[in-house]
């Protein structure tokens, strides 16, 4: 009995189905962006956290930097929020003390071209 299907529709076939389950497998579900956050200067010169809070509640913001074990990161500051904050723009000096906001710890000095 001869088969019906050739053997490059069937390679093809199977290529097709081994691209689909190697996609599958390398992506995943992230959790969910809930703000964005950067980081501006005020027109007196002070260092200024910028969140877009989006959804949900966010408490606080920590500002880190990559070191040079690419493992860890080392924590430039740590702030609180008096209130839990929601949907819309919040903003806090982070070299000085700011309403509604409390720091962790003093602000450790940003180098230049640190990322």
């Amino acid at each position: 009995m001869r088969s019906t299907v050739s053997w490059l529709v069937f390679r093809r076939f199977a290529g097709a189905v081994a691209a689909g389950v190697a996609l599958t497998a390398s992506s995943g579900c992230t959790v969910p962006v809930d703000a964005v956050a950067g980081i501006s200067v005020s027109a007196d010169g002070h260092l200024l956290g910028v969140m877009m809070v989006c959804g949900h509640q966010i408490d606080g913001a920590t500002l880190y930097v990559d070191s040079p074990d690419a493992d860890r990161t080392v924590t430039v500051g740590s702030w609180t929020a008096g209130r839990p904050l929601t949907a819309g723009l919040a903003t806090w000096t982070l070299d000085a003390p700011s309403a509604g906001w409390s720091a962790t710890g003093r602000l450790t000095p940003l180098a230049a071209e640190t990322t």
